[in-house]
């Protein structure tokens, strides 16, 4: 006979097995249990089910499966349980069926009479105390069961408020990076970078050439013919730093060896180094000097110099000195304007964390009246965050809240005492007070069975003997007039006010 076999997995269930059981159209269903896996269908009602769903089925069922529990139970049910599906296809299903006891034949007169007799015991009226004695306790029963699930009760609990507040030293530094409950907290540097211009007036002097000085020098001619000097011509004096001297006026030596002329000269450059002794003149500049010898007869004279206005070091300090305090202040106003509501400055003057470009013109010594001085700088200033300083606060609060209590809401108020003065290493320190309410921490629902069925006077007094209550617990019954608090936990509503 042809059979339906149905590999069981081992996720499957009651739903999903009758729901492939409904597929099949073959009137042997087998169901094959898993080599390994969890219990499956390990319930004699999950095969009770199967067998009524195949009987609906037309179909006969059996098993082919190793566990011991469903092995168990289909043998209490009359299903055939195989080892293999090899043994099931090649075995006769046989169903085992109950023994009946011997066929009992029935009378109609004596089915009537059977009838009749009932029917009249029926109508035997029970004595009248076992008639009250029942009505007492059915009334008894109805009484107990409305005490019981008729009684509620709503119980208000308003738990005692307080404010919690702490004075502290809050303190801050270079190398302090964390918050924490002691009263660190770190600060932030907060930069800007500006650039500015101005200038002074110098009040520094400088001697500079003033005049050049001027002579006389004698020529003579080396050669046997006419030499022209022409005017400009360039004489210099000896020795290292020589000096040069260029005549006014050309002239013109005979053509006689040994011939002079004297012609006049000024200095090239003005000034008093041009003043020298006689016979300080010695060469001619160019291929002139082959043919003519120089000296100067006389000494040169008249070369000055003259003071004029220049910057001087007070100066330069004066120019960056001033424009640095400008660039400060403004750097103060833009550093405020940039922090956020309750920021705070350690200090209300930024500090010059660098210079980037310091420009003086004149760069060198040099005469000017007036001393320029450009210059870009960073500065910083350092700023406790408002966040950070409450997040100080409800730490430190956090820290020593006391016991019962728990913060009511977020609301926490810090107020500086002191302000921070940092010191040369910028660290600082500074008086701070926190404050925010806070509440008792109210678990009604663990009394509640301590006061389930007690008087109204008596489970007040339970609960506010344990909790810190602001106000003594309302407790109201439903119906009013009801003596006691309920029996059952389900039957009584807790309310916490804020």
């Amino acid at each position: 006979m042809k059979t339906q076999i149905i590999q069981l997995e081992p996720h499957d269930d009651f739903v999903s097995v009758k729901d492939k059981m409904s597929w099949s159209q073959i009137p042997r269903i087998l169901l094959v249990w898993p080599e390994e896996g969890p219990p499956l269908l390990d319930r004699q009602l999950d095969l009770a089910l199967l067998k009524r769903h195949a009987d609906q089925l037309g179909a006969q069922l059996a098993l082919v499966t190793r566990s011991p529990n469903p092995r168990y139970f289909a043998r209490q049910l009359d299903l055939p349980v195989f080892r293999s599906t090899l043994d099931a296809q090649n075995t006769r299903w046989l169903k085992r069926r109950r023994a009946r006891g011997p066929e009992t034949r029935h009378d109609p007169s004596r089915i009537s009479e059977i009838i009749s007799g009932r029917h009249k015991a029926m109508q035997k009226p029970a004595p009248a105390g076992m008639r009250l004695a029942a009505l007492l306790a059915g009334l008894a029963s109805i009484l107990a069961l409305a005490g019981v699930l008729v009684p509620s009760a709503k119980i208000t609990l308003i738990p005692a408020t307080d404010i919690q507040s702490i004075e502290f030293t809050a303190i801050t530094g270079p190398d302090i990076t964390a918050l924490n409950a002691s009263g660190t907290i770190p600060a932030r540097p907060l930069s800007i970078t500006l650039e500015g211009r101005t200038s002074v007036e110098t009040t520094g002097s400088l001697e500079v050439p003033g005049e050049a000085a001027t002579g006389q020098i004698l020529v003579t001619n080396l050669t046997a013919e006419a030499v022209t000097i022409p005017k400009g011509t360039v004489v210099l004096s000896g020795g290292a730093d020589s000096v040069r001297f260029a005549t006014t006026r050309s002239a013109q030596l005979p053509a006689t060896a040994g011939a002079t002329v004297e012609i006049p000269i000024a200095a090239v450059q003005p000034g008093p180094t041009g003043n020298l002794p006689i016979a300080a003149i010695t060469s001619v500049e160019g291929t002139l000097g082959l043919q003519i010898t120089v000296t100067n007869p006389e000494p040169t004279a008249g070369g000055t110099t003259v003071a004029v206005k220049a910057p001087n070091t007070l100066d330069r300090s004066r120019v960056y000195a001033d424009l640095l305090a400008s660039l400060r202040a403004t750097a103060a106003e833009e550093i405020a304007a940039q922090l956020a509501p309750g920021d705070l400055l350690l200090s209300a003057t930024p500090f010059l964390a660098a210079t980037l470009e310091e420009t003086y013109m004149p760069a060198e010594a040099a005469p000017s009246d007036l001393l320029d001085l450009t210059l870009r700088v960073e500065f910083q200033s350092l700023v406790i965050a408002r966040l950070d300083l409450d997040a100080l606060g409800r730490a430190v609060l956090d820290a020593s809240l006391p016991p019962g209590f728990t913060p009511s809401g977020d609301q926490i108020d810090v107020t500086l005492l002191t302000l921070p003065e940092p010191n040369a290493l910028g660290a600082a320190q500074w008086q701070v007070r926190a404050e925010r309410p806070v509440q008792a921490v109210a678990d009604g629902a663990s009394l509640i069975p301590a006061i389930l069925g007690r008087a109204p006077g008596e489970a007040r007094s339970t609960l506010n003997t344990a909790l810190l209550l602001g106000a003594p617990p309302e407790i109201s019954l439903s119906p009013s007039w009801w003596p006691w608090l309920p029996l059952l936990p389900i039957q009584i509503q807790l309310i916490e006010t804020q």
